[in-house]
């Protein structure tokens, strides 16, 4: 990825998000770097998104019972 490409997903993010919590995102994935390396947080950020798609499907299915 070109510093183009992550400066319009960057942008878009920041649209979706917010600046402050996309802030606080990258913040919690540098520190994920500085403690497991970049291979393992790569592994954990995956796993988040995983999970977040779990939880948002859960959640759908719970307000439409």
């Amino acid at each position: 990825m070109n510093i183009q490409e992550y400066g319009d997903r960057e942008k878009k993010l920041v649209r979706l998000i917010g600046t402050s919590k996309l802030w606080d995102f990258n913040q919690f994935v540098l520190d994920l770097v500085e403690i497991h390396e970049v291979e393992k947080t790569q592994e954990i950020v995956s796993e988040l998104g995983r999970h977040a798609v779990d939880t948002a499907k859960l959640h759908e299915e719970t307000i439409a019972k």
